[in-house]
């Protein structure tokens, strides 16, 4: 209880203060960020962000959250142009937004805490976690009975 409670922490209290948490799904920024990390973001001004940064935002044409690293910032008329590349791609992004528009900078990651998530979300496996805890608790159930009679 006390491992589990310790790997929470530093994700479940990040988010009371205003951070966000994102769990990374693909390769794209190996091998500083892996598949199933956690990562812990603070929103900030899109103008605070640097070349370097790690950045969440929406793909403006999937609609897709990505997370890869700034290479350049430039002001357009009211705006600024990021280009972020993932570490491990060829391709760059290239998206604007407003000058006070907040995105989100990474501040930390939890390594591999993730990937309890990604294992629920695939129906099949859901199905099997869910089933899991159900026999559990089925034998847990069955053993309190059968104390509660042997003592009866």
């Amino acid at each position: 209880m006390g491992f589990a409670l310790a790997l929470l922490v530093p994700v479940v209290l990040p988010s009371a203060a205003g951070y966000r948490t994102y769990v990374v799904r693909s390769e794209s920024m190996e091998p500083s960020l892996s598949r199933g990390d956690v990562l812990v973001s603070d929103p900030v001004a899109a103008s605070k962000a640097n070349v370097g940064d790690v950045v969440t935002f929406d793909d403006p044409q999937s609609g897709d959250l990505i997370t890869h690293r700034v290479r350049s910032i430039v002001p357009v008329e009211g705006q600024l142009r990021f280009v972020t590349k993932g570490d491990a791609n060829e391709g760059v992004e290239g998206w604007r937004v407003p000058v006070d528009a907040t995105i989100s900078r990474l501040s930390y990651k939890v390594p591999k805490l993730g990937y309890a998530t990604l294992t629920a979300e695939d129906p099949e496996r859901r199905l099997i976690i869910v089933g899991v805890v159900m026999i559990g608790v089925g034998v847990g159930l069955l053993r309190r009975v059968r104390r509660s009679q042997d003592f009866g």
